[in-house]
């Protein structure tokens, strides 16, 4: 499968492209300020295709620390990423 990362993914364009490519077979990092509405875009995600991996983490990419802890989990999770 192939890897994907989406930031700001909680609504709008970022989930509409999460829910895309979870459609189409790719596993998806995402992530968003707020955790509750990152938590029901991973569930509207994941329902998508339960057979793709969801990865959701809090993160303001505004914040450096944020950022590189966010990059650090998805290098863990997905070995490769085709799409950011």
């Amino acid at each position: 499968m192939m890897n994907a990362v989406v930031t700001g993914a909680s609504k709008g364009i970022g989930k509409a492209i999460a829910e895309k490519l979870a459609r189409e077979g790719w596993n998806v990092a995402i992530c968003a300020r707020n955790a509750a509405a990152l938590e029901t875009a991973r569930i509207a995600i994941q329902q998508q295709n339960p057979a793709v991996t969801v990865l959701a983490i809090q993160a303001d990419m505004g914040v450096k620390e944020q950022v590189l802890s966010f990059a650090s989990q998805v290098k863990t999770a997905f070995p490769t990423i085709e799409m950011l």
